[in-house]
């Protein structure tokens, strides 16, 4: 999810309909795509170009189990790994996207989707975003956040 479509710093301990509606406006279709590590780096890469830290970027939310580490100085990634694990270039990891950010792959990740479809046909897994965060709600209770550390920036 892009980090701009989430709008509310928290939610709770009840969460009302009117409050899930609030706090993810944008009902949208959900893509799932196959990148190569190789192709996801250079997709986060993007993402945390320089003048992503002037707000000309997308920000995303990364999945439980992904670390990132990147030092804006070098222009580095110092971490980059799944389930404790370093990605490799020829893994394959399945993502999934907002139709808003799959229209404008390229502009956001500076990939090609073309090349990205290679690795497997994008596909919709759901026609509604909200329906999915309102149905884990509704199966999770007693949830509580807390920073984990999934992607760090160092000077």
């Amino acid at each position: 999810m892009g980090s701009g479509a989430i709008r509310k710093q928290s939610l709770g301990p009840i969460v009302e309909y009117q409050d899930l509606m609030e706090n993810t406006p944008f009902d949208d279709v959900l893509w799932m795509l196959k990148v190569t590590g190789a192709q996801f780096r250079c997709m986060v890469l993007y993402m945390l170009r320089d003048d992503a830290w002037e707000g000309h970027t997308e920000f995303y939310q990364f999945s439980k189990g992904v670390r990132i580490v990147y030092r804006k100085s070098t222009h580095r990634l110092e971490e980059f790994k799944f389930r404790g694990e370093d990605i490799r270039d020829d893994q394959r990891l399945l993502i999934a996207l907002q139709n808003y950010h799959y229209n404008n792959f390229e502009e956001f990740f500076h990939v090609p989707l073309e090349t990205v479809a290679i690795n497997m046909k994008p596909r919709v897994i759901a026609t509604s975003v909200n329906n999915i965060v309102e149905e884990y709600f509704a199966t999770h209770t007693g949830l509580d956040s807390h920073v984990e550390g999934r992607l760090v920036i160092l000077d």
